[in-house]
């Protein structure tokens, strides 16, 4: 009831008031008062917050240590994770191998998180009336490369939805602008196109008298006419040279968008970002708040015990997240390698 965590029964006893006598009323208050459902027993807490709180102390793992989630709205919740990867200021970026034995996943090479241009892309996306809610897409390390690192279909509708809230209420989207009345817009040229085509009927219609061959002449023209309306039509959400590409897939002849948003974005390191979580994952950060490294807290909390915090959280959304486990795999043991470099250097510098 104090840190919000899943765990076994071993793991945690009762809470019984009397316990904590040295602990002001209104820390203990504080401290145990936090919302959980209704299914959740809150008369138990876990042996680390107990020890804690009976020296008088806050938890390290407590709520009230700057672990307050804000609530996902609807716009982000059901968010894909390549829909996730369009929205996002920064993709967290890592090689995972199969290993020899138990076919398992373990992390080759650094873990970073690369930066990305969300106002180019969102600008430049197809979003015209005629084109269907779903839109195929590949997301590509660099579009000169033939493979891609993901693909699916994305919701245009809902992303765009999303990348709205965040611009409305996330502080690190407020320098992303996005154009709002592009349907506005390709409707007028679509009316301007449609007017053109009516007039071509009109005039075509007053020369009844023409010629069979001067007939044909006319209906050539009108068929070239209308291919280069829907060409024109077709190639809309893309009219200047962006990082995004149409490409024909050989097989299924639908259009495929190519996405690279961290082409030439110079990659920085997981525990170098402070607001790695935030960016690269603004659905569980909406707020753009509430990360490891950008949260003053009361009580010194190292990454091990932050994230296994954030992934034993009865909310559940950073243990559905195999993208946010990894990184916290690879945050954790970084960490480690490099306290325990520091205090090699510390003996041999002794005794030298």
């Amino acid at each position: 009831m104090c840190c919000h965590r899943l765990l076994y029964r071993r793991s945690v006893h009762k809470f019984i008031t009397a316990s904590y006598a040295k602990c002001a009323s209104s820390l203990l208050y504080e401290a145990t008062a936090q919302s959980l459902p209704e299914h959740f027993e809150r008369n138990y807490i876990c042996f680390t917050c107990h020890a804690s709180l009976r020296h008088g102390q806050l938890p390290a793992q407590s709520k009230l240590n700057g672990l307050i989630l804000a609530v996902i709205p609807n716009e982000l919740k059901n968010l894909t994770t390549l829909e996730r990867h369009v929205i996002s200021r920064g993709i967290a970026f890592m090689k995972l191998l199969s290993l020899p034995r138990g076919k398992q996943f373990a992390i080759h090479g650094p873990a970073v998180n690369v930066p990305t241009a969300i106002d180019t892309i969102m600008n430049v996306l197809p979003r015209n009336a005629s084109d269907e809610s779903f839109v195929p897409l590949k997301l590509k390390r660099k579009l000169a490369y033939l493979r891609h690192y993901m693909y699916g279909n994305i919701n245009v509708e809902r992303v765009n939805s999303a990348l709205h809230w965040l611009t409305s209420n996330n502080d690190l989207y407020v320098d992303v602008s996005v154009t709002h009345n592009w349907q506005n817009s390709w409707n007028d040229l679509d009316n301007g196109f449609d007017n053109n085509i009516d007039l071509n009927k009109n005039e075509n219609a007053t020369n009844v008298l023409a010629t069979d061959q001067q007939c044909g002449d006319s209906a050539e023209d009108n068929g070239s006419a209308a291919d280069e309306v829907v060409e024109v039509s077709g190639l809309k959400g893309i009219p200047y040279d962006t990082r995004l590409q149409r490409e024909d897939d050989d097989d299924s002849k639908e259009k495929i968008v190519s996405v690279a948003p961290g082409e030439n974005q110079r990659p920085i390191g997981i525990l170098e970002d402070k607001f790695f979580e935030e960016i690269a994952f603004p659905d569980k950060f909406p707020l753009g708040s509430g990360g490891f490294a950008s949260t003053k807290r009361h009580v010194r909390l190292t990454p091990r015990k932050y994230f296994n915090q954030r992934v034993l959280d009865f909310d559940g959304r950073f243990a559905k997240d195999t993208d946010y486990l990894f990184a916290a795999q690879y945050a954790v043991e970084n960490k480690q390698v490099r306290d325990n470099v520091s205090v090699m250097l510390r003996q041999k510098k002794a005794d030298l």
